[in-house]
């Protein structure tokens, strides 16, 4: 049995930088995704850092990490 695939939809990738420290701006691609039964997510990237396959394997992970996280269903 293979690695499980996920059908992902990418929203939008969005150039941007961001300040993780005062004064150190950090240049980084925001990519926009959505996958069946979660809610849309976004990753960051190092613009630097990016490539499509840094993209697909931090999708996946993050995927991984919001399935493992639980998805509570309740009624009101």
């Amino acid at each position: 049995m293979g690695e499980v695939k996920y059908k992902v939809t990418i929203l939008s990738r969005d150039e941007m930088v961001v300040y993780p420290k005062i004064g150190k701006p950090l240049p980084i691609v925001r990519v926009t995704y959505v996958v069946e039964g979660l809610p849309p997510s976004f990753i960051d990237i190092p613009k630097s850092e990016y490539s499509k396959e840094k993209e697909l394997e931090l999708i996946r992970k993050d995927i991984e990490e919001r399935l493992a996280s639980g998805i509570e269903e309740v009624e009101v």
